[in-house]
């Protein structure tokens, strides 16, 4: 391992050779060096922060580890963050004003960083306090309405509270947990901890949620609102539930306005370190995207409802309610930043080599054989084995597959380790088993092929956590309804039916116009999904929906008979087929610095007897970030020019057309195929130039952007189009 691992200093440094699991390890070193400071680990997404806390409880149970979730609604929704991870938010920032009692690694995903917070301090000061013989009924029924708490028939999750006469349960989030508590004649006397059965001589109760609202919030929201936005004209549900002391579904979407001023997780944390897991920063550009999307959407939903006479979501800047790249990068600069890096060091990149490396696949026929005689040779090393699974109930089923069924069980490293054979089980989520400096991890894909399809989404979503789905239409939403057009859903009304109320979506079409769909009909309806100013409703009984109706089945119907047409015509058309020279093939493939996936190796399989079919090749490559698309791009495009044609590789944009333009260049070096590069910065000359090239054939691999689908460029012989991702779009052009 590398020494300057430990050498920690203000600026970015990429820390290579560090794959899931191993990066625990050097997480857990980070932020002992950091010490009190704490040390601020970032990740892409809410699967990945599952995965990582829970091989920081094997590797690091000592650590303090404290999570803050992302919210589980979508940018500008109208729905609120449930209460589940609003308690635990809640919790993360009271804990965040706390100091640390020893080293602690805060955990957060690039979505939840880049979300605007409440000042420091302001949930504190905000909690409601209490000591025995206090009058408490009538404030702490007002407090806990105010602020997220939620009656309910039993108290099960924080947020919930049961009020029955003269005894109050309440489930508050973080430490507070769940007390009950003994009224008086509507003093409090006595407080009992659930659990325990503590008798507490205080209660304190902190918020539920990120927006608290008393007097003080609720005149700050009121000013900013209207310096926002104007006076409200007609009705407004947000401004005047505010002004009465009311939550409203989704109001904390407008966080910024009931505070003089919001922080930044950064500001939590002055001055600490910083580590990124691989791919975050992607990911934080791909959410900033999102978030725009939905700000312009709810925009032009807003100029619907105001022509609709609907209440109307004014949502507010997404500046003001996240932070931008801009931004990020200013919080991180001035600190020490680490990037992990799963894949060895790359030559002339500057990095820090952590000395981990992919470890050896035993799938296939020999693949018992292979694993047998690999075990032979780490016993010889007398390093630590660790076998992971991703459950505890893996545990047997790997004994009996590696052929010790008295291996034993190990809940945490420090139990491995204090043993003199350190070969055990663990639970472990790793997708794939590594050679640390130290020790080495066999995981049980490994081992065992992952299983395909449904199956396999089902088990990564179950041991990842993920934050519950939401329901698909809310309040104001435009919806389609499958015999009357496109509505606006209003919201839910008991309409009486043969004598008895009965709950409806209340739907508005033109004019004003009602109709009232029962619950039990929802099928009839789903969400529009492209609101804009040029959506109009329908007239409810008016002839427009039914006639579009035919003109789409009358397009679907000519548009399915020209695929049935393409697809035959495709059939029998008949290619050369394409086979590479086996030696230089393998050549090539040697030149990739890991070992291929299941899933991988199984796509550059496919993709190949593609080729070799003497068929058209129509196919599509779906992974996401990081997962090994681009070799796949690159095998086909190596068994294509070894065949004499030509490849042309498509980037959306011109920094990845460079970027693939480099990565090919380096890949293909010594095999005497030319790559050109075709992008809006290569001055004319340059285009001319490989236009040329491009035409004669010398130009083997052609690698840009859209202007290679342009007229302009010919091609002699071309054998494969690649499409990367984002430009699909493309496909259409070139056809057309």
């Amino acid at each position: 391992m590398d020494r300057n691992l430990d050498r920690v200093q203000p600026g970015r440094r990429i820390v290579a050779g560090a794959p899931e699991g191993f990066d625990a390890v050097l997480l857990a070193r980070l932020a002992e060096q950091a010490g009190a400071s704490g040390l601020l680990h970032i990740v892409r997404d809410h699967r990945r922060l599952v995965r990582v806390r829970r091989a920081l409880a094997f590797f690091a149970p000592e650590l303090d580890v404290v999570p803050l979730v992302t919210w589980d609604c979508s940018p500008y929704d109208r729905r609120s963050p449930s209460a589940a991870v609003s308690a635990r938010r809640v919790d993360t920032l009271l804990r965040l004003g706390r100091p640390a009692q020893g080293s602690r690694l805060v955990l957060t995903t690039a979505h939840a960083f880049l979300r605007r917070l409440p000042p420091q301090g302001m949930l504190e000061t905000s909690a409601f306090h209490a000591g025995l013989g206090d009058e408490v009924e009538e404030p702490l029924r007002q407090f806990l309405l105010r602020n997220g708490y939620s009656p309910a028939d039993s108290v099960r999750s924080p947020g919930d509270f049961l009020w029955d006469d003269d005894r109050v349960d309440v489930f508050a989030p973080g430490r507070a947990g769940r007390v009950r508590l003994d009224l008086l004649n509507g003093t409090l006397n006595a407080v009992h901890r659930v659990g325990d059965d503590a008798e507490l001589e205080r209660l304190e109760l902190p918020p539920l949620s990120e927006v608290v609202l008393n007097e003080a919030s609720m005149k700050q929201f009121q000013a900013n609102y209207q310096e926002q936005f104007g006076k409200p004209e007609g009705h407004d549900p947000l401004f005047e539930a505010v002004g009465q002391g009311r939550r409203l579904t989704g109001m904390e979407h407008w966080l910024p306005l009931f505070y003089g001023r919001t922080e930044t997780l950064c500001e939590y944390l002055p001055g600490c370190p910083v580590s990124l897991d691989e791919g975050t920063e992607i990911e934080r550009d791909d959410y900033l995207d999102q978030i725009a999307d939905a700000f312009q959407a709810r925009k032009a939903m807003g100029n619907i409802e105001e022509k609709a006479k609907l209440p109307v979501f004014r949502p507010l800047p997404p500046e003001q309610v996240f932070i931008d790249a801009v931004a990020w990068n200013a919080c991180l600069e001035p600190r020490a930043v680490t990037v992990f890096q799963a894949a060895p060091p790359e030559a002339g990149v500057e990095s820090v080599d952590a000395g981990a490396r992919p470890g050896p696949r035993f799938h296939g026929n020999d693949g018992a054989d292979a694993l047998k005689a690999h075990l032979e040779e780490l016993r010889g090393t007398g390093k630590p084995v660790l076998f992971a699974v991703e459950r505890d109930a893996m545990h047997g089923p790997m004994k009996r597959r590696i052929g010790d069924a008295d291996l034993r069980s190990a809940e945490t490293w420090n139990a491995i380790q204090a043993e003199e054979c350190g070969w055990a089980v663990a639970t472990l989520p790793v997708e794939a088993g590594f050679e640390a400096p130290d020790f080495h991890v066999i995981a049980r894909a490994d081992i065992v092929k992952p299983d395909s399809g449904k199956r396999r989404q089902a088990a990564a979503a179950a041991s990842a956590g993920d934050l519950p789905e939401v329901t698909p239409i809310a309040l104001g939403d435009l919806v389609v309804h499958a015999d009357h057009g496109v509505a606006l859903c209003e919201g839910l009304e008991a309409v009486d039916a043969a004598g008895a109320p009965h709950d409806c979506v209340r739907l508005i079409y033109q004019k004003g116009d009602k109709l009232f769909v029962p619950v039990e009909n929802m099928d009839l309806l789903w969400r529009f999904g492209a609101p804009g100013e040029t959506i109009q409703l329908d007239k409810l009984g008016g002839n427009a929906w039914p006639n579009r109706l035919e003109r789409v089945r009358e397009a679907m119907r000519e548009a399915a008979g020209e695929l049935m047409a393409t697809a035959a015509r495709r059939e029998i058309a008949e290619v050369a087929p394409i086979v590479p020279p086996r030696a230089a093939y393998r050549r090539f493939a040697a030149r990739f610095p890991y070992t291929e996936t299941d899933d991988q190796q199984s796509a550059i399989d496919d993709v190949l007897a593609d080729l070799a079919s003497g068929k058209l090749m129509d196919r599509l490559v779906v992974g996401d970030v990081g997962f090994g698309k681009t070799e796949v791009a690159l095998r086909a495009a190596f068994a294509v020019a070894s065949s004499g044609r030509q490849v042309a590789v498509v980037a959306p944009t011109t920094p990845l057309a460079r970027q693939h333009a480099e990565e090919f260049r380096e890949r293909f070096s010594g095999f005497g195929y030319e790559i050109a590069e075709l992008s809006r910065i290569a001055d004319a000359a340059e285009v001319k130039a490989a236009r040329t090239r491009i035409a004669d054939g010398s130009a083997r691999i052609v690698i840009g952007t859209q202007a290679l689908l342009g007229s302009s460029v010919k091609f002699k012989d071309l054998g494969l189009l690649v499409l990367d991702r984002n430009s699909v779009w493309a496909s259409s052009r070139r056809s057309g």
